[in-house]
């Protein structure tokens, strides 16, 4: 019976000691295995709590001045890596984008919420929503676009230099809120209205009901 004990003691403090090693103490060389440089991590936290202390921007700006345009650093286990440089983040995000499918999930977030969400769905789902959308953003597209949003920025830095001119307070929120709209329904819609301007249709009522 004492033999019988002794045993079970044993395997479970290799079962601890195993468990430890595999989700505590192993992830933290992840980033080290495929060359990627970056701070120190902290037991158990990584750089959780210098990201709490400076702000995740002057975080970031802190190593990418330390490390350069690829760094990588730990929230928790779980190894993040940070990419500043044009070319790779076009890499990643365009060219490869079919292998770089998952995102962060965010707290409070419902599932049905993230199956409809572009940002948060995941696997054969995001595959899926991002083939069907990337024909519409192409480069060609794109520029089409441009000149509709470029009506739109010199009529909002008008109305801002008036502002300026007069001096009072001004509802940046409405303003701001008036050239994403005039912006999304001519670039998306092909819906030209100035409504920073004053003017106004059905879609435009229905729109500011909702939001």
């Amino acid at each position: 019976m004492a033999l019988l004990f002794v045993v079970l003691v044993v395997a479970l403090l290799l079962v601890t000691v195993y468990l430890f090693y595999r989700f505590a103490y192993k992830p933290f060389f992840v980033l080290k295995r495929i060359g990627v440089k970056g701070p120190q991590p902290e037991f158990f936290f990584g750089s959780a709590k210098e990201i709490k202390k400076l702000g995740y921007l002057k975080f970031v700006e802190k190593y990418c001045q330390k490390y350069g345009s690829v760094w990588g650093y730990y929230l928790g286990v779980r190894a993040n890596v940070v990419i500043t440089d044009v070319e790779m983040m076009k890499q990643v995000l365009v060219k490869d984008f079919d292998s770089f499918v998952n995102r962060e999930g965010l707290p409070l977030v419902t599932a049905k919420t993230k199956a409809k969400n572009l940002f948060l769905s995941r696997d054969e789902t995001w595959r899926t929503s991002r083939k069907t959308l990337t024909p519409t953003f192409s480069a060609m597209k794109l520029k089409q676009m441009v000149p509709l949003m470029q009506k739109s920025c010199n009529t909002l830095a008008k109305k801002m230099g008036k502002f300026a001119e007069v001096g009072n307070a001004v509802d940046v929120w409405r303003v701001f809120g008036s050239f994403t709209m005039e912006s999304i329904l001519a670039a998306a819609f092909g819906r030209v209205v100035n409504i920073q301007e004053g003017e106004a249709d059905q879609l435009t009522d229905a729109a500011a009901s909702v939001f």
